[in-house]
């Protein structure tokens, strides 16, 4: 069997952590967010929205202008 240059075996298994890196990034990022701020509720009503996480509440219009914030800072 032949030896394989050990600069493409090391080039090899950089580019698959890396690709394995990114795939988990891209599978697991959003659910790590939600563990450190929580799940997102958001409400929509007729003319406001009404947004809660584990650190914020709020409620906004519906253009995205924000009325009232009230921020939880004991975490």
């Amino acid at each position: 069997m032949k030896e394989l240059n050990k600069n493409r075996r090391n080039f090899l298994k950089i580019a698959l952590l890396g690709g394995g890196a990114i795939v988990a990034t891209r599978i697991l990022g959003p659910k790590v967010l939600d563990f450190f701020y929580g799940p997102a509720i958001v409400q929509d009503f007729k003319n406001f929205r009404v947004t809660e996480t584990r650190t914020k509440f709020s409620i906004s219009s519906k253009d995205g202008e924000e009325i009232f914030i009230m921020d939880n800072e004991e975490e």
